[in-house]
């Protein structure tokens, strides 16, 4: 019989899961664009709305994966996670690049993984039903 504890780790487990298949899908989406960026005339001048799209089609899956973990008040949890998620891989890759953290979370175009991650976690407590 599973007791309470073992059901929220089961929770964290189903989260970190799809954490970790849509930061792959991520790195894969981001090696694509930059294969097409220097093989073919795709501007330069665009990847941080490359960077953004892909971190978007992430959010969306990571969304879904959580909104199925959660069960219920998907749009809460995707928004919440959503900002956990686009504040992550900002971090991240600012500590790479050795960028400003405060100038990455104020560009006014992350807002699109985050209300993506809402929809998907949406979706994903209603796959849940």
């Amino acid at each position: 019989k599973k007791q309470k504890g073992d059901f929220k780790m089961d929770k964290l487990l189903k989260i970190i899961k799809g954490y970790l298949i849509s930061a792959a899908l991520f790195l894969i989406i981001m090696l694509v664009l930059s294969i097409l960026m220097l093989g073919t005339e795709m501007s330069m001048s665009g990847a941080k709305w490359y960077g953004c799209i892909a971190l978007a089609a992430s959010a969306l899956i990571f969304g879904i994966s959580a909104g199925a973990a959660f069960g219920k008040r998907g749009l809460v949890t995707g928004i919440g996670l959503g900002i956990l998620y686009v504040c992550l891989f900002i971090f991240l890759l600012t500590t790479m690049f050795d960028a400003s953290f405060y100038a990455g979370i104020t560009d006014i175009r992350y807002i699109i993984p985050v209300v993506l991650c809402a929809v998907g976690a949406v979706v994903g407590t209603n796959l849940k039903n």
